[in-house]
């Protein structure tokens, strides 16, 4: 079904001709852009739709199944093993930035945080930026702060310290849950 889309559309930008750019070729070609898009919206509904049931076969069916089996793995004849393995989830909202930070900070764990720091300049601003290292504090310059810490980061840290028995804050918006994990 791809192939016959790709080449559909294929067909549809061989049919505008610039040079033939007439009215009635631009309403076609604009057509055939909305018709397009549409296509792309209904494919990332589908898309969606899949992962949803991905997710939900991964992460609640088969762990749930071979819980039930008192099953810890599972070979399939086609070779593959099926395992339930931990997995965790955690974000941080906005408002709660504050709160996890400073945990992070006074549980020596604040490495994961990076922190960025920007200065705005204008076009004409070139050699001031070059000098900018040299005299960030003493010229007043309008500087920006940000934290951030990767989702991965955040993920993979807090999965140890779960692992560890380590009492993490409500405020980290940790969900413990189980995935299936798939290997040859």
């Amino acid at each position: 079904m791809e192939d016959n889309i790709l080449e559909q559309l294929e067909n549809d930008l061989q049919d505008f001709d610039t040079s033939k750019a007439d009215m009635q070729g631009l309403s076609e070609a604009c057509k055939s852009l909305i018709h397009w898009q549409q296509v792309e919206q209904a494919k990332e509904e589908e898309l969606k739709g899949i992962q949803d049931k991905i997710k939900k076969l991964s992460e609640e069916i088969i762990p749930e199944a071979m819980l039930t089996l008192g099953l810890d793995q599972l070979k399939l004849d086609n070779g593959l093993k099926l395992s339930v393995v931990d997995n965790v989830y955690a974000y941080i909202s906005e408002e709660n930035k504050p709160t996890c930070y400073n945990w992070l900070r006074d549980n020596n764990l604040g490495s994961i945080i990076k922190n960025e720091i920007g200065v705005q300049f204008d076009k004409t601003q070139d050699a001031e930026a070059i000098d900018l290292k040299a005299r960030l504090s003493s010229e007043g310059l309008p500087v920006t702060h940000k934290e951030s810490i990767h989702p991965s980061t955040l993920k993979s840290t807090m999965k140890e310290l779960v692992k560890k028995g380590i009492s993490v804050p409500d405020a980290f918006n940790i969900h413990i849950g189980k995935k299936t994990r798939i290997a040859k």
